[in-house]
């Protein structure tokens, strides 16, 4: 409903748009839908296969192994999302690492919901960092 009014809108009232544009618009944006639909659908069989095979489990050793507190594990999984966020979709990424690193977070006391956000935010932040990311430069 908000496409249809925002298009209605930018036709009648602000005049920027015109009827001819709008099967070339919803074709860029069938193919960006698809791009990232694509991503999504091929990280989640890698995300059951690392279940099925206990990648969670040991991963969740590994980090409990860092540290018993919290803030030093965050601060960890804060560099390590970053890196991944400036090569991996956040899309992929969060149906890839969610699986794996919500059991180890859960484990030191860490809320899901404080993890998810936490996650999204850094992966986002990763995504905006060169080498993938670009600089703005006004």
């Amino acid at each position: 409903m908000a496409v249809v009014c925002t298009c209605l809108v930018s036709i009648y009232v602000f005049k920027n748009l015109k009827w001819s544009d709008i099967p070339r618009i919803v074709m860029k944006n069938a193919r960006s839908t698809g791009t990232i639909l694509f991503v999504a659908i091929t990280a989640k069989p890698a995300s059951v296969l690392f279940e099925m095979d206990g990648l969670p489990t040991r991963v969740a050793a590994m980090i409990g192994g860092i540290s018993d507190n919290r803030i030093v594990i965050l601060l960890v999984l804060y560099a390590f999302l970053i890196v991944v966020g400036m090569f991996m979709d956040a899309t992929a990424a969060i149906f890839i690492l969610v699986p794996i690193l919500l059991p180890a977070v859960q484990a030191v006391g860490v809320s899901p919901l404080f993890f998810v956000v936490f996650l999204v935010i850094t992966l986002s932040f990763g995504l905006i960092t060169p080498p993938v990311g670009e600089i703005a430069r006004y």
